[in-house]
C-alpha cells in the first residue's frame, strides 16, 4: 500500500502584511489544507518549520494552530504529523504540548536532542512512518532549524563550520536508520538556507540568519536520503541535481514581488522502496496583491487610474493588498492624502506607496561608498546625500537652513 506524504512549510501564523492582520487568510489556508488532506488521501503531513511568525505568538495564532491539529486528528485519526521548529519558532514553546500531541501521533521536534555523552538522541529524531493500513513504509529524520549551540563546534583535528555541523547531524541520523537494515526509504526534514536557492526579491523575512554561514550545499547530503523536505525559503523550488532537495514555499505571498507566483504544497508518494516524483498542488490565493499602475507614473495619472479602478473581491476571503507606484522628482507632503481620497470608496488595503525617481540611480551611485568610509558622518552631509538619493536633486536651501537650526538646538540641549 502506497504512503502519501504532504510537504508544507513557513505558515508564519500571526504574521501581519504591511501592518494588516492576516488571520482570515491563514484560517482559509488551514481549512483548504484539511480538505486537501482528504482529497489526496494523505497519510503523513510534514510541516518544515516557521509554524509561527514570531517566537512568542499571539493567542489567536496559537488557537489557529491547535484548532487545526484538533480538527485534523478528529477527521483523519490515522494521519501522522511531523512538525519541526524553524528559525522564527521558539523550540521550547513548540514542544510544550508534546506529552499530549505524541499520543495523537503528532511529533514536534524543536531542537537537536543529545544524550549525556553528547551523541544525538536518535530516538527523538527518527520517526517511523505508517500507511493507512498501519504498515511501516519509511522513516522520517525530523531535523529542526539548527542553531549554533546544536552542533559540535570542534573535533580534535579542527574547527567545525556551521554547514559541516548541520551535515554531521544528518549523517549521524542517517547512519542510525541504515543500521536498522530494513531498507525503508528515508524522508528528512530541515529548515535552512541551501546553496543555490532562490529568494523573493523584497521578502525581508528570508534575510540571512548568521551572516551567510547558514548556507549548506545540497549535493553533500547522504544519497541514502530519498527526499529532503525543506522550509525557510518562501519560493517553492527544487535545489539539487537529483531533485530530492525541495522547498515547499510559504502558503501565503510574503512580498509584492510574488504577484503572479503560484504558491503550493508538495505531495510525495512512496510505493515500496520507490519514491514517485513530487506532485505540486496549487494553493488558492486568499487575498490578492495588486499594483497600480503596472509601471510608475506621475501622481495625477496614478490618481486618475485609482479613481477608475474597480475590483471584484468576492472570490477572495479578504480584500486585496494594494501597492501604489508613483513617479516623482520632488517632495509632496499631500501625496498620501490624495491617494487615500482616490481610494475612499474602494475595497482594498493600501499596503505601500512606492515613490520612484528617474534620476536616483545615477545621482547616488557613490552614496554607499560614502556610508562605508566612516561611521562618523556629519549629519548635514548625510541629509544632503539622502535628499539627493531620494529626489535626484540638491536639497533646497531653506530646508537645509531649517535642519541646521534644529541641529544647533539639539547640540545645545545635549550640552546642558
Amino acid at each position: 500500500m502506497a504512503l502519501n506524504i504532504l510537504h508544507t512549510a513557513d505558515w508564519h501564523l500571526g504574521q501581519t502584511f504591511f501592518n494588516y492582520d492576516r488571520t482570515l487568510e491563514h484560517k482559509a489556508f488551514l481549512q483548504w489544507l484539511l480538505d486537501t488532506i482528504a482529497s489526496e488521501a494523505i497519510d503523513v503531513l510534514l510541516i518544515a518549520g516557521d509554524v509561527f511568525d514570531v517566537a512568542n505568538p499571539s493567542a489567536v495564532a496559537q488557537q489557529m494552530y491547535y484548532a487545526f491539529l484538533q480538527e485534523l486528528k478528529t477527521r483523519f485519526p490515522h494521519v501522522q504529523v511531523v512538525i519541526i521548529a524553524g528559525n522564527h519558532d521558539s523550540p521550547s514553546r513548540l514542544e510544550t504540548t508534546n506529552a499530549i500531541l505524541e499520543s495523537m501521533s503528532v511529533h514536534v521536534v524543536g531542537k537537536i536532542n543529545r544524550l549525556e555523552n553528547k551523541e544525538i538522541d536518535t530516538a527523538s529524531h527518527i520517526i517511523p512512518l505508517y500507511d493507512a493500513a498501519g504498515n511501516k513504509q519509511a522513516y522520517c529524520l525530523a531535523v529542526p532549524f539548527v542553531r549554533q549551540g546544536d552542533y559540535l563546534h570542534a573535533t580534535r583535528e579542527q574547527e567545525v563550520s556551521y554547514a559541516e555541523g548541520v551535515l554531521q547531524i544528518y549523517k549521524e541520523l542517517t547512519s542510525a536508520v541504515l543500521a536498522k537494515e530494513d531498507g525503508l526509504p528515508l524522508i528528512a526534514t530541515g529548515h535552512m538556507h541551501v546553496l543555490g536557492s532562490e529568494t523573493s526579491a523584497d521578502d525581508n523575512s528570508e534575510r540571512a540568519i548568521m551572516g551567510g554561514l547558514e548556507y549548506v550545499n545540497a549535493d553533500q547530503f547522504d544519497e541514502a536520503i530519498s527526499y529532503l523536505a525543506l522550509g525557510h525559503i518562501h519560493k517553492s523550488q527544487r535545489i539539487d541535481r537529483r531533485g530530492i532537495v525541495r522547498y515547499a514555499g510559504s502558503p501565503l505571498p510574503m512580498s509584492f514581488s510574488e504577484i503572479g507566483y503560484a504558491h503550493q504544497v508538495l505531495k510525495l508518494t512512496i510505493d515500496g522502496n520507490a519514491t514517485i516524483e513530487p506532485q505540486k498542488i496549487a494553493i488558492p490565493l486568499f487575498a490578492p496583491l495588486v499594483r497600480i499602475p503596472a509601471k510608475p507614473e506621475p501622481l495625477e495619472e496614478v490618481l486618475e487610474q485609482l479613481r477608475d479602478w474597480s475590483f471584484d473581491a468576492s472570490p477572495f476571503v479578504d480584500a486585496p493588498y494594494l501597492e501604489v507606484r508613483v513617479l516623482n522628482t520632488e517632495p509632496n507632503p499631500t501625496m498620501r492624502y490624495q491617494i487615500e481620497e482616490a481610494l475612499k470608496d474602494k475595497v482594498c488595503k493600501l499596503a505601500r506607496i512606492s515613490v520612484y525617481n528617474p534620476n536616483v540611480d545615477e545621482a547616488f551611485s557613490d552614496f554607499e561608498q560614502l556610508e562605508n568610509e566612516s561611521l562618523d558622518i556629519d549629519p548635514g552631509v548625510l541629509l544632503t546625500e539622502y535628499y539627493r538619493r531620494k529626489y535626484g536633486e540638491e536639497i533646497p536651501q531653506d530646508m537645509q537652513m531649517l535642519f541646521e537650526e534644529i541641529l544647533t538646538e539639539a547640540y545645545a540641549t545635549q550640552e546642558d
